[in-house]
């Protein structure tokens, strides 16, 4: 028997309506459901979850972005707010640990998440003042499957190195 090798992924990013704006991303999914097909018949199997929901928030949902940096915010000294200034910290807590379950359930070592995302950036977030402005960091899930083991990439660097430096997902796993 072949066998199988999970990997998490944020569902926004596979056609799934997940997204704060209760959407998905169409050129991630248009790029992801293919490669994924493929990855199949190499015994690839992709988990989707999206933390957001997970930890109770609604889709759609307003906004929401770190106003620290998510060590802080783990620890207690900092904090999420959507944009119309409702605390919603511990529903990316709660959606973060939920994520972390189902990768330890499963035994999962690997996730592709979606980079920007408060829950699943792995190495830029917004900067928490809703300006579209980017800094490094990471977002709560992310942060939490790195700090477990896990080894997080973003769908930004899924696509630079398939698109770009023509490297098949299964050679990056």
């Amino acid at each position: 028997m072949k066998s199988k090798k999970l990997i998490l992924i944020s569902s926004c990013l596979i056609g799934i309506s997940s997204s704060y704006k209760g959407k998905f991303n169409e050129k991630a999914s248009d790029f992801f459901i293919p490669i994924m097909r493929e990855a199949e018949k190499y015994g690839f199997i992709f988990i989707p979850v999206c933390p957001e929901q997970l930890g109770g928030l609604s889709t759609p949902r307003e906004p929401s972005e770190l106003l620290s940096n998510s060590e802080e915010i783990i620890s207690g000294k900092g904090k999420i707010l959507s944009k119309n200034g409702m605390d919603v910290t511990e529903n990316f807590l709660r959606g973060g640990n939920e994520a972390l379950k189902i990768a330890d359930i499963f035994n999962i070592k690997t996730a592709i998440m979606k980079e920007k995302s408060p829950s699943c950036g792995k190495n830029n977030v917004y900067s928490g003042d809703f300006s579209g402005t980017l800094i490094k960091g990471m977002g709560i899930t992310s942060f939490l499957l790195s700090g477990n083991g896990i080894k997080v990439y973003s769908d930004e660097e899924i696509l630079l190195s398939c698109l770009v430096e023509r490297m098949s997902i299964t050679d990056l796993f």
